[in-house]
């Protein structure tokens, strides 16, 4: 089939007798078939006390949200849209109506979620009504009515016109009803659902549902929570598909299903190629000469037509689509590896969640829903693994034909937590069906390539039976019986393909058993605060770092291991933990909000495993290398204990490391420790080291607990938690300043023991960045080697300019001369002066009247590959001052960068054309500046201007402005300019020193908005 970008995009014949493109068929169904609601209904909704709202809620239409086709794989050209507006009602479950409705509710989003408009929890006892009216349009006389619901979670009932229709139990699977006997003659019929959930009190499949929300449990989706939709049907027509390709045999195997089980003819036709006729119910072969393959790098996805004849009569037509791929596990040289389309390929990527800030279990939007697939095949991914949720329909076909494969998890029963009265036994009934209905609903995805039968043991019960039930089902997929068996109860019985494990936080290598495949389903869960997610007060990860560059660095270094693991260890696939932040675990690539955490082309790189991070270079070796001597101590020291002066005479000496041999990955055990408590101190020779040798200064350590590192007295390291193998860790600035090159220092550690294994080892060295750039992206002149590495890390503020402030269009644009704010220009496309591909963030008005700012902030952008010099800065620079119209002395270069807003080593090189750009944070009370190394910080405070943005969500207080002010004052306020470019914030300031109305105007304007 003709294809943009391997996009499913050609067209069908559908029962109208119209030939449509299939996007253009679904953009003509989105907006012919919503069901609309009163004008004043929908102006009244709005989010319910937000915690997050991501860059999408702002483009719900209340109307009409998530109007698009829900079923991509099984297309009729008739249908209508039921989300919008719905009254609700929470009452007990054993009530049979409700006497009063509370209010409206916005349907599809979870009644938790803050985009119903509700935001309340549903509890084991209670229920959830849902009512609205429709009409069924009058050309669909003559046909069969159903109702179709894309998921309700748990248990619900059906009314239309107040009978009984029917029930259905999960709540990740597709269902419907034939309604037709249950309306009226009248022209609007009544439809009631009625919803309990019990969550975690009856051992129902629930994912990462619960009602104690803490750790790695969120909060729970209730009720409907993706598309509800009408559809007429003629009678016979067709129920279900099941589509088999056989790339070896160059065809693909249909079997069509009718309802009422009609044995009517049925005729296949793959658009543009061949088409077969047979009776319903039987597995029909259609021929697929030399097929294009379906892969992430092509994902090539063939159309495909399905008519239904009764009596030589064409009375039913659906469109569809497959992709020709085979996925297989066989040895290759020796070992077990995944194959895709015959060739082994290291599946990797992200373990992605499904969880929203804003919508919980519902992304807000379609391009929502889809942009979670683009990013991560934008950070160089091929795989991901749907963890213990299962998605709309519509999410798969994004992956179909973006191109992403899917490992694809069978949610959990009693996950981790433990409601009050103790954990009930599991409902082995309903996660046998519903493990079905999964697959059933899901098996003609080509991107879907595992079942995941069961996560971490969570709920484990008849193994054999279940992954014995998948086989049977769909033999052409990979069985997973257990991700992440180990250390969770297991056992692990060997009835799957692979042999699936979960090492935290780096990866490390485990023996397979003969004829598995191994893989890590997880990994990694590298922390990182970022935006402003409510929840990271309390948030964790499973180590944590202080920037993007340490997390990015970090990362690089776990996938150089993979990639050694998969040369060396037989290493399949690995799945990194993960995609976005959830809630209170900080440790997702993305925000909660799906704003980047990290430049995505060093991460990508990391991924084609073309970059393994920082290389380390020892200083002062650790256990693996050398027989260490420290001195120990058991019992609990004085205050003073990690001093230099300290007494220590009476502590015990010992090789290290210390630990227990149980511990995986350790280096060499030479004390046992398996008390709960030690406390070590070792004298070091520090050899001499120069500036920046003694800023890329790390601790190489192995800590099984809790471990906090001492150099000569001063706190280097506190971190919580373990690592399974050694890391490199940052220091504090405090104790690296501490350290004598060239001398002797003290490094006194405490370590405590939790649970599981333990073990404690360190060195010293200097972590080299590694982070090389091209030659031929050096400038001729070599100038550009100075600011090489100053303009990696825009891209990801790509995605947050929506958030800047507008102005109306009859607002007085004159009234900007002598505002303390400045237009933000960002990113020049090309190297060079190519005004034309600046970016020009700020307000239209002005940015047509720059000549009025006090100031130009200019962020250059450097293209792929390529570095700048500053001659041609200084080009881009003179350039926008003729664009503009604007003296030199008012046009800056900036250093923005994400998870800092520092400064760029340019600026001591070129201090008269840079400015300094940070955000004020904490309410206040700080101005957060990143500054260069120590001998630069005295050229960057003479810097002619600083800019400031705000980083408050929603506004800033009185109060807390004047401490912003009072703090800008100590720079000098003549230097100090704002910026109108928020960073993650939704809004910018209620008032500054000197113009307050405007910036007040602002807030109210985008409150509204």
């Amino acid at each position: 089939m003709p294809q943009e970008n391997s996009i499913y995009s050609d067209g069908f014949m559908m029962n109208r007798n119209v030939a449509l493109p299939l996007f253009t068929l679904l953009a003509i169904l989105a907006a012919a078939s919503v069901s609309p609601l009163r004008a004043q209904d929908a102006a009244e909704w709005k989010p319910v006390d937000p915690p997050m709202l991501t860059r999408w809620a702002k483009d719900i239409d209340p109307n009409q949200p998530l109007p698009e086709y829900p079923r991509p794989q099984l297309t009729r050209s008739d249908w209508m849209n039921l989300n919008g507006l719905w009254q609700y009602a929470i009452t007990d479950k054993q009530s049979t109506r409700p006497i009063n409705w509370d209010g409206q509710i916005l349907v599809p989003y979870p009644v938790e979620s803050a985009l119903s408009g509700v935001k309340r929890s549903l509890k084991p006892e209670d229920a959830l009504y849902y009512s609205r009216k429709f009409e069924v349009p009058s050309d669909w006389s003559g046909k069969r009515i159903l109702l179709h619901f894309g998921a309700v979670d748990y248990r619900c009932q059906v009314f239309v016109n107040y009978k009984r229709v029917g029930s259905h139990e999960g709540g990740y699977d597709p269902f419907s009803f034939d309604i037709t006997p249950y309306l009226t003659g009248d022209k609007e019929q009544s439809l009631m659902v009625k919803v309990t959930d019990p969550t975690y009190t009856e051992g129902q499949p629930r994912g990462k549902q619960t009602l104690s929300p803490a750790g790695i449990m969120y909060t729970p989706t209730s009720g409907i929570w993706q598309t509800v939709w009408l559809e007429p049907v003629a009678d016979g027509g067709v129920e279900d598909l099941i589509i088999v390709p056989d790339v070896d045999g160059e065809s693909v195997k249909v079997t069509v299903d009718l309802y009422g089980d009609s044995k009517d003819t049925v005729s296949v036709e793959v658009k543009g190629g061949e088409s077969i006729s047979g009776a319903a119910g039987e597995e029909l072969t259609v021929p697929v000469k030399s097929p294009r393959l379906w892969s992430p790098e092509d994902p090539y996805l063939y159309d495909m037509t399905i008519q239904v004849e009764q009596q030589g009569k064409v009375v039913d037509e659906i469109g569809t689509y497959f992709g020709m791929r085979s996925i297989k596990k066989a040895e290759v040289d020796g070992v077990q590896r995944l194959l895709l389309n015959g060739k082994p390929l290291f599946m990797f990527g992200p373990l992605d969640q499904g969880f929203w800030p804003d919508g919980v279990y519902t992304a807000p939007t379609d391009e929502a829903l889809k942009y979670d697939i683009e990013i991560t095949k934008k950070l160089g991914f091929n795989t991901t693994r749907k963890h213990i949720k299962v998605e709309p329909a519509r999410w798969y076909y994004h992956a179909d034909r973006l191109g992403l494969i899917v490992w694809q998890d069978m949610p959990s029963a009693n996950s981790y937590d433990t409601p009050p009265g103790g954990r009930p036994a599991v409902d082995k009934d309903a996660y046998e069906t519903q493990l079905k209905a999964l697959i059933d609903n899901l098996e003609n995805h080509p991107a879907i390539v595992m079942w995941i039968v069961f996560n971490e043991s969570q709920g484990k019960h008849d193994t054999a039976k279940l992954v014995r039930i998948v086989r049977d089902l769909d033999p052409s997929r990979l069985v997973n019986e257990d991700s992440g068996f180990q250390g969770h109860g297991g056992p692990y019985r060997g009835f799957g393909d692979l042999f699936d494990c979960h090492p935290y936080p780096a990866p490390r290598v485990f023996d397979a058993p003969e004829g598995k495949a191994f893989a890590l389903g997880e990994y990694g869960g590298i922390g990182l605060k970022m935006g402003n997610n409510p929840w990271q007060a309390k948030g964790w990860g499973y180590t944590t770092t202080k920037n993007s560059r340490e997390l990015e660095d970090l990362y690089a270094q776990f996938t150089g291991m993979l990639k050694k693991f998969n040369e060396e260890n037989g290493l399949t696939s690995a799945i990194y933990t993960q995609l976005t932040d959830v809630e209170i675990e900080i440790n997702g690539l993305l925000t909660y909000d799906r704003q980047l955490k990290i430049d995505p082309e060093w991460i990508a790189k990391a991924n084609r495993f073309e970059w393994d991070g920082p290389k380390y270079v020892p200083l002062v070796a650790d256990s693996r290398t050398s027989s260490v001597e420290y001195t120990y101590t058991f019992t609990q020291p004085g205050d003073e204990w990690m001093q230099p002066a300290c007494d220590t005479s009476s502590w015990k000496t010992g090789e290290g490391g210390f630990g227990t041999r149980e511990t995986p990955n350790i280096g060499k055990l030479g004390t046992k420790w398996n008390t709960s408590d030690i406390w070590l101190r070792r004298e070091v020779d520090l050899p001499e080291l120069d500036a920046e040798q003694l800023s890329q200064l790390v601790l190489q350590i192995y800590h099984d607990d809790d471990v906090k590192v001492y150099f000569n007295g001063v706190l280097a390291i506190d971190k919580s938690g373990f690592e399974s193998n050694y890391a490199s860790v940052s220091v504090s600035d405090e104790a690296r300043q501490a350290l004598k090159p060239g001398e002797k220092n003290l490094v006194a550690i405490h370590c405590h023991q939790g649970t599981g294994g333990q073990y404690i080892d360190f060195g010293l060295g200097v972590l080299d960045p590694n982070r090389p750039v091209s030659s031929e992206s050096a400038s001729a002149d070599g100038k550009g080697e100075q600011v090489s590495k100053t303009f990696t890390r825009t891209a990801q503020v790509e995605q947050q300019l929506d958030y800047l402030f507008y102005l109306p269009s009859d607002y007085d644009a004159n009234r900007t001369e002598g505002w303390p704010l400045m237009l933000f220009l960002h990113g020049a496309g090309e190297r060079g002066s190519d005004v034309s591909k600046v970016k020009v963030h700020g307000p239209p008005k002005l940015v047509a009247n720059g000549k009025d700012l006090p100031c130009i902030l200019v962020s250059p952008q450097c293209p792929k590959g390529r570095v700048w010099n500053v001659d041609e800065l200084n080009g881009l620079l003179d350039s926008i001052m003729e664009e503009y119209n604007v003296d030199a002395d008012r046009v800056y270069l900036t250093g923005l960068s994400m998870g800092g807003f520092g400064t760029w080593n340019l600026g001591t090189s070129n201090p008269e054309r840079f400015a300094a750009l940070a955000p004020i944070c904490g309410g206040g009370d700080e101005i957060a500046v990143m500054l260069a190394a120590d001998e630069k910080k005295e050229t960057l405070r003479n810097l002619p201007v600083w800019a400031f943005h705000g980083e408050i969500d929603p506004v800033v207080p009185l109060e807390a402005s004047q401490k912003m002010v009072d703090a800008l004052k100590k720079i000098g306020s003549e230097k100090v300019k704002f910026t109108t470019y928020p960073e993650a914030a939704h809004d910018s300031w209620t008032q500054t020193y000197d113009n307050p109305e405007f910036f007040k105007w602002m807030f109210e304007q985008k409150r509204g908005k």
